[in-house]
């Protein structure tokens, strides 16, 4: 099984934002993809179904859905002529400025992805309601291109994660975080795009413009955890994604997530999961 990442081209560079409908669709129908935006899905007419990782998520009218920076995610038991939909993807850094930026860290993803955040439109109807509006309304506003209309879609997109945020009632965003985390936002991103390779705490270092003991002691105190130990959980996180994805044996996950001895990917895994990773995938597609 492939698994594509999807390059998004931005219908506004200035608002980093493209917009998807029924009648363009992104070429990665049914297959397994990813992209480092985040993306509001809303249908406004028919039914099919996202899978998210390994959670399903069943879209009728007037249903949205939220999918995180870099989640994995495909379609299906779609038809598409009886299907409207709208779809906005966003790189969310655009859109915080000065006096929203306290806020950013919340939408980090560094604990939770925020796809975990779809609960809210089922036990909220109004938050739903009020994202569908935010969403119809930044589509029509990119698609007229009105005198000041990236002034309108910025205060819709504030107006959506201020619904996120107080509708939030499991407090999903606001687990502990350290608001140092933002400045290691390079090097978490360095981390993510090299997870098949070695990792250098020198490279992250001199990414940061830090001695390397200043860089390690820092990284702990933002991320609470060791530099190499937030290495190997986000290439566990990678590894359990491959195990339900790809017909791959165990060697080869392990060498793709940047683990040189198999044996060490195995105590890895099972320190995070507590279970082998053959366990881990019987468990989540049983």
């Amino acid at each position: 099984m492939e698994i594509f990442h999807e390059k998004v081209s931005y219908d506004s560079p200035v608002l980093a934002m493209k917009v998807l409908h029924a009648d363009n669709r992104c070429g990665y129908d049914g297959k397994w993809h990813y992209h480092k935006e985040i993306e509001l899905l809303v249908i406004l007419k028919g039914s099919f179904e996202i899978l998210i990782e390994d959670q399903a998520y069943p879209l009728h009218d007037s249903h949205c859905l939220l999918i995180g920076s870099n989640e994995l995610h495909r379609d299906r038991f779609k038809d598409w002529d009886q299907l409207e939909y709208i779809i906005l993807q966003f790189d969310l850094a655009q859109y915080f400025d000065p006096s929203s930026m306290p806020y950013m860290k919340l939408f980090l993803e560094c604990q939770t992805p925020l796809s975990q955040l779809n609960y809210i439109f089922h036990e909220h109807p109004g938050a739903k309601a009020d994202i569908i509006q935010a969403v119809t309304e930044i589509d029509r506003e990119m698609s007229d291109s009105a005198l000041g209309f990236e002034l309108a879609v910025s205060m819709l997109m504030k107006r959506i994660l201020l619904t996120l945020i107080r509708y939030d009632t499991r407090g999903i965003l606001r687990q502990p975080s350290n608001p140092h985390v933002l400045r290691f936002k390079p090097v978490l991103d360095y981390i993510d795009e090299n997870l098949s390779s070695k990792i250098d705490a020198s490279a992250c270092s001199r990414l940061m413009n830090l001695s390397y003991y200043h860089f390690l002691k820092a990284f702990k105190q933002a991320m609470n955890m060791p530099f190499l130990e937030y290495v190997h959980f986000q290439r566990i996180k990678r590894a359990e994604r491959l195990l339900l994805t790809e017909d791959w044996n165990i060697e080869e996950i392990a060498a793709h997530v940047g683990f040189t001895h198999t044996g060490h990917f195995y105590r890895t895994f099972k320190k995070y999961n507590h279970c082998s990773p053959k366990q881990f995938k019987q468990m989540k597609l049983a």
